[in-house]
């Protein structure tokens, strides 16, 4: 902790002073939330920065060409049988809603919950 001598700690002299806002789980918390914000301003930069260049860079100059919203909607319309058949075993799969709402109201709610704690 902030009392540890300097070889206490992997960190040196300052590890104790840098981790112990940290140690405990609602630092922990906190610092997730800090980094999922963190990545999503990040995300939404590197979008912004390359605007129409973003497609071609992920998925190739020739595939973002021909990945039009004309050839998208022929590739459903083609395969729609497909991607319907399979709706029935995706709602065997999905989970009740009342779990469905709760788990979106914890996310709404876990800032919140973090500070009660």
């Amino acid at each position: 902790h902030l009392l540890a001598g300097p070889g206490a700690s992997p960190f040196g002299g300052w590890g104790g002073a840098l981790a112990s806002p940290f140690a405990g789980s609602r630092g922990f918390v906190v610092a997730l939330h800090a980094l999922g914000l963190a990545c999503a301003e990040l995300r939404r930069a590197v979008a912004t920065a390359l605007g129409p260049e973003l497609l071609p860079l992920l998925l190739g100059a020739q595939r973002a060409d021909s990945l039009t919203l004309k050839r998208l909607t022929t590739l459903v319309w083609q395969h729609r049988r497909r991607l319907l058949g399979g709706l029935p075993e995706l709602r065997r799969c999905t989970p009740p809603r009342a779990m469905v709402a709760a788990i979106i109201a914890l996310r709404r709610t876990a800032p919140v919950l973090v500070l009660l704690l």
